[in-house]
């Protein structure tokens, strides 16, 4: 299994020593082309973004080198880090660990511990910006999920903090851990019901790429909260204002079949006619301005 690790800085791409999300002075080293140029003091929020797959090394030398497609390719484009682990096969008690999700958790939350920065799944979508949580004080934050149990699929924390040492009863600890609403992290769930309201396609809703071609400039929308522009949402749309970020529980691995939606490509998205489509528009958007995505590129970059 690989750990992905991605830098960020509040304002440029950096690569730093002592990782963690919140304020502090730490040793920067500005990069360019993945080469670290030099070293500079500055107070920044830094952060490492974790990201686990479940590869092998061949796997992520054939992303580097485009032969995996385009969307593989662009991971590159961050200057990451990757770091082998092993995977581990039985808990503490001895028990054996079925799955390679619930086997992953364990890793996630040892590398977060280690380092210190936000994990997310593979399938979270960040949908508008965390500053306002990095900077509320706690060294921990989490959100529910459907039942009400802490997500696993996205959680910011500081190295070596409580979280990743004793769980969810810090909650009760002052300054330790925020715990946020389902909306703000994991709004839908698993279930298929859950599914199929925020993939499945509405084509009553006029395309929003009626009459665009590749290269047309696209529409930009501020919707805001339904409450206040209801206008601006059709019957069947949801209000993503209270969302950070979208823990996506994509259909795929139940098999299935959701009306109007195959697979997650830049056409479906740049469509608009779906709840997920509506929620990651601004990011496809802005990709898409950028040419970093044409309306008909494949849902897998082949």
């Amino acid at each position: 299994m690989q750990l992905v690790a991605l830098p960020f800085a509040h304002d440029s791409l950096s690569c730093f020593r002592n990782s963690g999300y919140l304020r502090g002075s730490f040793d920067v080293y500005e990069v360019e082309d993945g080469i670290a140029l030099r070293r500079r003091r500055q107070k920044l929020y830094l952060w490492l973004l974790w990201l686990l797959l479940k590869t092998h090394g061949d796997s992520v030398t054939r992303a580097r080198n485009g032969t995996a497609g385009k969307w593989n390719k662009y991971i590159n484009m961050f200057g990451i880090k990757i770091n082998t682990v092993v995977v581990p096969t039985h808990a503490g008690n001895g028990k054996e660990i079925n799955g390679m999700e619930h086997r992953s958790d364990f890793v996630r939350v040892k590398a977060v511990h280690d380092f210190g920065g936000i994990y997310i799944d593979w399938d979270v979508h960040v949908l508008r910006d965390i500053k306002f949580l990095r900077e509320s004080g706690f060294k921990a934050i989490g959100g529910r999920q459907l039942g009400g149990e802490i997500n696993s699929g996205t959680f910011p924390s500081w190295r070596n903090a409580a979280l990743t040492q004793i769980g969810q009863r810090l909650v009760r600890e002052p300054g330790e851990m925020l715990i946020m609403e389902q909306d703000a992290f994991a709004p839908g769930s698993w279930m298929y019901e859950d599914n199929v309201r925020l993939f499945g396609g509405h084509n009553t809703t006029t395309s929003n790429l009626e009459n665009i071609a590749q290269g047309d400039p696209l529409p930009s929308y501020e919707e805001g909260d339904k409450h206040e522009r209801p206008n601006d949402f059709p019957d069947w749309a949801r209000d993503w204002s209270t969302t950070y970020m979208l823990h996506a529980f994509t259909p795929d691995r139940g098999g299935r079949k959701i009306e109007g939606y195959d697979h997650i490509s830049p056409r479906y998205v740049l469509e608009r006619q779906s709840n997920f489509a509506r929620a990651v528009y601004p990011i496809a958007k802005r990709m898409y301005d950028e040419g970093l995505v044409r309306i008909d590129d494949s849902y897998n970059g082949m």
